[in-house]
């Protein structure tokens, strides 16, 4: 799996796009079109799409973070900053990305040790 360090996000991999919001509008996220996937909501604010191979995330109806959906780094990096900036409750964001709050919170706490997310192991029997 891609090592995603949070400069590669801010560089471009899961890399936040209110900064780009007039490059990449919100139709172009399938506010006015449908792009081939259903919006899946985070909660009154939250929104993802995931569509040609990437997930976008609109907050507020400003796109805030753009990854692709094949690279768990990027995905986890998303969840965690969800959280972090206060978008959304653990629980939401596990419930929509479809793992459960406590890995949420593993995932959190190892982002906030410094600990690269792609190499958190996978939740066993």
């Amino acid at each position: 799996m891609e090592r995603v360090s949070n400069l590669d996000c801010v560089l471009g991999f899961a890399y936040p796009v209110g900064m780009v919001n007039t490059v990449l509008g919100l139709e172009l996220l399938g506010e006015a079109s449908d792009l081939g996937g259903q919006r899946r909501v985070i909660n009154a604010r939250c929104w993802f799409k995931d569509w040609d191979g990437l997930r976008s995330v609109v907050v507020r109806g400003d796109p805030v973070f753009r990854c692709a959906v094949s690279n768990e780094g990027q995905l986890r990096f998303v969840a965690v900053n969800l959280h972090q900036a206060g978008h959304a409750t653990q629980a939401e964001i596990a419930a929509a990305f479809g793992h459960s709050t406590r890995t949420q919170i593993r995932w959190e706490q190892r982002f906030e040790k410094g600990e690269a997310l792609e190499d958190a192991p996978k939740p066993g029997p």
